[in-house]
């Protein structure tokens, strides 16, 4: 019979697994099958870095953003925010300890908390079922203390009328080390970001990826989503789960075969509290490949393995040239369409506008453009400024033709990405 876990859904990269990994793997999977399960999810109200929630009782609510959930006895009103201290991570590993989800500092404005349940990363089947190993750290004016949870779930720690202060799940290091000579085990994820590196060149085009190993259920994802985006890059959807659980500060090897230029090929697996901060690999395959394979393995076991087909590849350029803040701002665009765009672009007094307001252009240049009598003549003006202004300044007046010229400008990023596929 085949093994059903050698081989991924649409991929054709395939590795032999022992009955051990098996039986990791199926462990892992129903400890996912049980995160994914919950109750009451809502959107939180973030004013600033402060998530803020009016709840009603006889429910469990599940914030969206960050995994935290609470019970309350009453209608009550909660703040609360993600806790990036540096002196609080010190203080839990000086004293044995790791921690195994996020930080959090808890308001209580009005009414009572009956549970709060916080996020954890652990994959409880490897642990031996010792849950005594898992703990919650209070902080309060920067004094540690540990409390022992009253439930643990295979993705929360459950504290029933819990007082708040700066609080997170914690298990206890040295100890697990000693018993099972090896790293914490968490559930993890693979994330896969992707952008296209100067498209409209054919002989310089690159798709590049960046591949992020980190816990599931780390908070903010959409946080790094839009850091990402703001770079060109669009999140690619694929099956982030990792085959079986991971080990904390344990290295993974990375490979995308002959023809993918890597970064690095070793990843090491570290819990930040804060996305930004995680570790990622670069990779970088020339635009003319018909496919990509990737895959994360731990010494000769496989770990994690994607593929992108022809389809995903065609597919992913073109939502990333449309997708909103991606661009193509290089000198290249601007010269490539410079006819186009003195004969097409209308609202050029729109255009000169904005280009003021960013003190792009001085005022003197400013009425000299505005003086010409037709929008042809304007735009050939505009040009003799552009000429000797940098990539960043062409960046802004490429997005400020983006919202002035919109039809105009998709036209062309059409034109041109149809024309390198053809």
């Amino acid at each position: 019979m085949k093994n059903p876990f050698t081989e991924t859904s649409g991929d054709n990269i395939s590795a032999k697994m022992s009955s051990v990994q098996l039986e990791e793997t199926m462990k892992s999977n129903l400890c996912a099958k049980a995160e994914e399960e919950s109750d009451g999810l809502i959107t939180s109200t973030i004013n600033g870095k402060m998530y803020r929630h009016k709840l009603n009782p006889d429910q469990l609510f599940h914030c969206s953003e960050t995994g935290i959930k609470f019970q309350v006895k009453s209608t009550a009103t909660i703040e609360y925010e993600l806790e990036y201290g540096a002196d609080y991570k010190r203080q839990i590993e000086e004293n044995g300890y790791e921690i195994v989800g996020p930080l959090f500092k808890i308001n209580v404005v009005s009414g009572a908390v009956s549970a709060v349940y916080l996020p954890h990363y652990l994959c409880l089947e490897d642990l031996g079922g010792d849950k005594s190993l898992i703990k919650c750290v209070h902080f309060k004016d920067g004094k540690m203390s540990l409390q022992t949870p009253d439930k643990i779930e295979p993705s929360n720690i459950m504290l029933e009328n819990p007082t708040f202060s700066c609080v997170a799940p914690l298990m206890i290091r040295s100890h697990f080390w000693k018993l099972r000579k090896k790293y914490t085990p968490i559930h993890g994820k693979v994330l896969l970001y992707f952008r296209v590196v100067c498209p409209e060149v054919s002989a310089c085009k690159l798709y590049r990826i960046h591949l992020y190993l980190i816990p599931r259920g780390q908070p903010q994802i959409k946080k790094l989503d839009k850091l990402k985006k703001e770079f060109g890059f669009k999140r690619v959807d694929k099956p982030p789960q990792t085959r079986n659980s991971l080990n904390t500060k344990t290295d993974y090897t990375i490979d995308g075969g002959r023809d993918v230029d890597l970064s690095d090929k070793i990843l090491k697996l570290k819990i930040h509290d804060d996305l930004e901060k995680y570790p990622y690999i670069e990779v970088n395959v020339k635009g003319d490949a018909t496919e990509i394979l990737l895959s994360l393995k731990e010494k000769d076991n496989l770990i994690w393995n994607g593929k992108l087909t022809e389809g995903d590849l065609r597919e992913l350029t073109f939502q990333c040239i449309q997708q909103k803040g991606n661009f193509l701002p290089k000198e290249s665009f601007l010269i490539k369409h410079r006819q186009v765009l003195i004969s097409e672009v209308t609202k050029v007094e729109l255009v000169l506008d904005h280009l003021l307001a960013e003190k792009l252009l001085t005022g003197e240049e400013y009425d000299f453009v505005l003086s010409k009598q037709t929008s042809q003549e304007q735009m050939r003006a505009l040009y003799g400024c552009v000429k000797s202004w940098g990539d960043d300044d062409q960046i802004k007046l490429y997005k400020i033709l983006k919202i002035t010229n919109g039809p105009l400008i998709r036209k062309l990023k059409k034109l041109s990405y149809s024309a390198e596929n053809i």
